[in-house]
């Protein structure tokens, strides 16, 4: 089964292009096109979080999705409650 990494999710009104996120890649997969970051490289991004982490001006952001599990398929564990300690 594949693995499916979050792609960073870079903002252009916040972007300047100074280029710290594409340079701390450790992938390569970042550069800077027309005065912006872009993920040039989608595929090969692990989301090491180094560009978010970088970005002085916070443009980059890495997306998720949460998924619930369907409590009667799968109940939640039995956890002792406080009058059971």
């Amino acid at each position: 089964m594949a693995v499916i990494w979050p792609i960073p999710d870079i903002d252009p009104a916040l972007c300047d292009g100074c280029g710290l996120c594409a340079a701390a890649c450790p992938e390569g997969c970042l550069t800077v096109e027309a005065g912006l970051a872009v993920v040039a490289a989608a595929a090969d991004c692990q989301y090491s979080g180094l560009c978010e982490q970088i970005c002085p001006r916070q443009a980059i952001r890495r997306p998720f999705c949460l998924e619930f599990a369907d409590t009667a398929v799968h109940p939640p564990p039995d956890l002792p409650t406080r009058q059971e300690e």
